[in-house]
């Protein structure tokens, strides 16, 4: 609490700088947000990093599957 209250007499000059400032200080949920969402991000990166790595290998195990015969 007591960050808030420095926080608040340093940008009191300064209303609606003030305002907006400690309007996105005590709430934590968009950090949390954007660090999901970086974290899905960077998920996705690596899937598509991995698509040249493992494409070639993957065809060749379904095309095993695919000339496998079918049971009757």
């Amino acid at each position: 609490m007591s960050y808030l209250v420095s926080l608040r007499q340093v940008v009191r000059p300064v209303g609606w700088l003030r305002d907006t400032v400690l309007r996105f200080v005590p709430h934590e949920k968009g950090a949390t947000t954007i660090e999901y969402g970086l974290i899905c991000v960077f998920v996705l990166l690596a899937i598509i990093a991995g698509i040249p790595l493992f494409g070639p290998a993957l065809t060749n195990v379904l095309s095993t599957m695919a000339s496998l015969p079918t049971p009757q």
